[in-house]
Parts: structure tokens; C-alpha cells; sequence
């Protein structure tokens, strides 16, 4: 009730949002997108991994092989990765612009979700980035 209230002032204050198809309200709690408001966060502080990610986020983007690899495959196999989250990373150009997407995804998945995809790693040949990520995780 709070939240539709405030996005209603929002827009009362400043009209002219509703006349663009993307207006980012705030990153962190509010994306508007074709005149609905979505809750969107960034990273979900809940869990563990979210940290890893964060502190290794430079290297995730420049390393992880989401594009060629099979890993958006091998997530969707394992429940990890609902269609839509597949194909919008499909739908990525760069191989680093898949792995912004992927890292984002994967940190609102819960630690069991992460685990899968610590697995879905050593499947896709991309050991090395879990030892790296499992180093970090156990510190």
C-alpha cells in the first residue's frame, strides 16, 4: 500500500515519466517499463553467495564462457534458469553482456540454486571459475 501510494506521488510530482518506455526510478527498488512499475533489485543481500559475486564481479563478467559454453543450457536443464531468464540472456549480443545478465540472475537465486550452478560449471568445462568462486566462498 506504502509503495503504491508513493510511486502514485512520484508520478504526480513528475508526469512526464509516463510518456518514455524505460524510466529508472531508482536501481535499487523501482524499474518503470511500459507504464507498470516492476519491483527490481539488484542483488539479494540474503544470500551468501550474492558477496562472492559482488567481490568477484570484474572477474565473473570477463571470464565466465555463458555464450558458447553451454552454460544458459545447462542452468535451464537444472532448474536453475526459468525459459524467460534463458532466452533473455540468449537474447544478449556480447558474451559480456550475457554474463552482466547471468550474475544479476544468479544473484536472486537462492544457495542451493548457486550450488547448481558451482555444478553447472564443472559440466561446461569452466572448473577453474568454480575453484576460484569456492576458494572465495569458504573465507
Amino acid at each position: 500500500m506504502i509503495i503504491a501510494v508513493c510511486t502514485v506521488a512520484f508520478f504526480a510530482l513528475f508526469p512526464w515519466c509516463f510518456n518514455q518506455d524505460l524510466f529508472l526510478v531508482s536501481s535499487r527498488f523501482f524499474i518503470y517499463f511500459k507504464r507498470s512499475i516492476l519491483p527490481y533489485l539488484d542483488f539479494d543481500e540474503r544470500f551468501d553467495h550474492t558477496r562472492v559475486i559482488r567481490q568477484h564481479y570484474v572477474f565473473l563478467v570477463e571470464i565466465l564462457d555463458a555464450k558458447h559454453s553451454g552454460l544458459v543450457g545447462e542452468l535451464y536443464r537444472a532448474e536453475v534458469l526459468n525459459a524467460e531468464e534463458r532466452d533473455t540472456i540468449n537474447s544478449e549480443l556480447t558474451s559480456f553482456t550475457q554474463n552482466e545478465k547471468l550474475l544479476s540472475m544468479l544473484s536472486r537465486k537462492n544457495n542451493d540454486q548457486f550450488d547448481k550452478f558451482l555444478d553447472a560449471l564443472d559440466n561446461t568445462g569452466q572448473r577453474h571459475v568454480r575453484n576460484h568462486i569456492s576458494d572465495q566462498r569458504r573465507t
